[in-house]
């Protein structure tokens, strides 16, 4: 795999060419590379990142084509492309699982950075990926090395490119897509509705190995709607546990969320315990705290680095923080009036 932090460079570049130019098709922006993509994606910066890079210069030259012949607008900016601060914490996961996974699974890995980065973090042996839209592929492709497999598909129709069972399954998949009655009961879930978010926690649950692992992203309603609360009880028939719930704020999700934030769920075999909860930060000290609270489940300081609860009494970490912040001030006013 390349240095990724000459992708995310690429990346960077092209979204600030995206707000300052508008979209245009990928004719267009071949035809006047000199003006923004090709002169901004590749301007001295960007040439010089590559310089430093242990990889080839024909390096740049490929991402930017990926990147011009994009064909579809994406509907709220470069959506396919995840948070660098949630690629940075997933992937720390990943490479603290024990045992280490050896087969690792995105099925709507857009561009491919988390899967890359969790994949390079954990070294895995197996590593796949699976994309409906063509273009973000094409991205992809250049950043996974030729020993990883990239299915163009819809995850739920990719059965037989896939293994049965995964290590690790990663996925931040976009909020507000629902699924068909088809793909609901290739699922396996009595519903006649479910969204793509919800879904894939199922799906990815009955595709782990016995001490496999996934780390998906699902929207705020996940724990206090109807179709979630049936998805939970599902997930528990199929031998797995919501481990841990962090809470991405939504100066942390990507544009194809709606900027809603949302929760970073940590799926693993076995019956449902305590729930851990915390919330993601952008300072790394913070978040190197939260992943060995995490890790071993002993919350420890304020409520975003980690508190246990009942996942029934948990309807999301805004309110368990308001209660805990009620609980003290009230504590105070007790101990200053007597």
């Amino acid at each position: 795999m390349i240095d990724l932090n000459v992708a995310w460079e690429a990346l960077s570049k092209a979204k600030e060419t995206s707000r300052r130019s508008g979209w245009r098709s990928a004719d267009e922006r071949r035809s006047q590379g000199s003006h923004d993509i090709d002169q901004i994606l590749l301007g001295q910066e960007f040439d010089e990142t590559i310089t430093k890079s242990s990889d080839p210069p024909s390096l740049g030259a490929r991402l930017r084509e990926a990147l011009l012949n994009i064909e579809e607008r994406p509907r709220r900016g470069y959506e396919w492309q995840s948070h660098r601060v949630l690629v940075e914490f997933v992937s720390s996961i990943a490479a603290s699982l024990e045992p280490a996974p050896k087969s690792i699974l995105d099925p709507v890995c857009g561009y491919g950075m988390l899967l890359a980065a969790s994949a390079q973090a954990a070294q895995a042996e197996t590593v796949h990926g699976v994309e409906l839209k063509a273009d973000p592929l094409k991205f992809a492709a250049e950043v996974l090395d030729d020993s990883a497999r990239l299915v163009h598909s819809d995850f739920l129709r990719a059965d037989d490119r896939l293994l049965d069972k995964y290590d690790l399954i990663v996925a931040e998949p976009p909020y507000g897509a629902r699924l068909s009655e088809d793909q609901v009961a290739a699922i396996g879930i009595n519903a006649p509705r479910l969204s793509l978010d919800n879904g894939l926690v199922l799906w990815a649950a009955f595709r782990l190995t016995d001490n496999g692992s996934a780390l998906l992203t699902v929207s705020p309603s996940f724990f206090f709607t109807t179709q979630a609360k049936q998805v939970r009880e599902q997930l528990l028939k199929t031998g797995c546990q919501i481990a841990g719930a962090i809470h991405i704020p939504r100066e942390i999700t990507r544009p194809g969320t709606g900027g809603l934030g949302g929760y970073l769920l940590l799926l693993q075999k076995g019956e449902q315990k305590e729930l851990f909860v915390g919330q993601l930060s952008e300072d790394p000290e913070k978040r190197k705290q939260l992943l060995s609270n995490l890790l071993r489940r002993m919350p420890k300081g304020p409520p975003a680095l980690g508190r246990l609860c009942s996942i029934s009494e948990f309807i999301g970490f805004e309110a368990l923080a308001a209660r805990e912040n009620l609980k003290r001030l009230a504590q105070t006013m007790t101990a200053q009036r007597t």
